[in-house]
């Protein structure tokens, strides 16, 4: 019986680890994704460039900082990452999206 019991109870377990996985699989989170990526669109770009040789050979810097004064605890990835999610919610126009004229004003923005 105490058999049993000690069964269940990993089975309990074995079942919540792998629910808890699904449930990182769909929001499109791994266990060591940053919380600063709050949003699938960070996600997305932090998933594309984490592994850019462009990255280790330079570090990331701003318009307005060229010369990064502030030295940033965060990975180069995730702060390109940022950047980026930030330009293109300041410079997209509505209805961007399969409009070429639209998306052209993005990357000019990029």
């Amino acid at each position: 019986m105490e058999k049993n019991r000690s069964g269940l109870r990993f089975t309990r377990a074995y079942l919540q680890r792998i629910a808890d996985i699904a449930t990182n699989v769909q929001a499109g989170k791994a266990e060591h994704t940053p919380v600063k990526l709050d949003s699938p669109g960070k996600r997305a770009v932090f998933n594309n460039i984490k592994n850019s040789p462009a990255l280790s050979a330079a570090t990331v810097s701003d318009a307005d900082d060229p010369y990064c004064s502030a030295d940033s605890e965060d990975e180069p990835a995730l702060v390109l990452a940022q950047k980026i999610d930030n330009a293109v919610k300041v410079a997209r126009p509505d209805g961007w999206r399969g409009v070429q004229a639209k998306e052209l004003v993005i990357k000019r923005a990029l």
